[in-house]
């Protein structure tokens, strides 16, 4: 036959494709769907984060509130952590702290449980100017609990995209949460 022919056939790869859109474009608005015309896209703040498993899993309308202030912060040092709340779908704020050194931090956090926390600490240029660049961490302790290391890393690649983060640097160890640790991390997301 002529090329393309076996294209208009019913059943074709082509026909099941059109059926899916249509279905897919028939579910109620809101739901994640991966694509930036719905309002539930998660690359946009207040929109579904997706699990692994394919619930979906949804940020807390304090964590945006929060998000917006914490990210003009100014301070030497603050940080934002996040966790799962117990229905292991929603993205809470665990705490926001503010000129708080990331060695004192990490004195505070359960050296037992994954978190994401994300900094923002003041780095001084040698030109004289002053950065604050957003330092985002998934800590996943080697003590930790199996299920809850992968619930975790299920969402941090959305939790990244809710926020608008870079690369989110990877931590098994609080006691590696350092000043100079977090400016490494800097150094290697802007050299990558």
């Amino acid at each position: 036959g002529s090329p393309g022919a076996g294209l208009s056939r019913p059943g074709s790869h082509r026909d099941r494709l059109k059926a899916g859109s249509a279905r897919r474009a028939a579910r109620p608005i809101g739901l994640c769907r991966g694509n930036k015309n719905y309002p539930g896209h998660p690359g946009k703040l207040g929109g579904c984060l997706r699990r692994a498993s394919g619930r979906m899993s949804t940020m807390t309308p304090e964590v945006k509130s929060v998000w917006m202030k914490f990210r003009r912060s100014n301070s030497d040092a603050s940080a934002l952590v996040l966790k799962l709340a117990g229905d292991n779908e929603t993205v809470e704020v665990d705490g926001e702290v503010r000129n708080m050194s990331p060695e004192d931090l990490a004195e505070e956090l359960s050296d037992s449980n994954p978190r994401w926390i994300i900094w923002i600490v003041k780095i001084p240029r040698d030109d004289g100017r002053v950065q604050y660049p957003i330092i985002p961490i998934y800590f996943s302790p080697e003590s930790g609990n199996d299920r809850s290391k992968m619930l975790y890393s299920s969402q941090t690649t959305n939790v990244a995209q809710a926020f608008d983060l870079g690369k989110i640097h990877p931590l098994h160890d609080l006691d590696d949460m350092t000043l100079d640790a977090l400016k490494d991390m800097h150094v290697s997301s802007v050299t990558r």
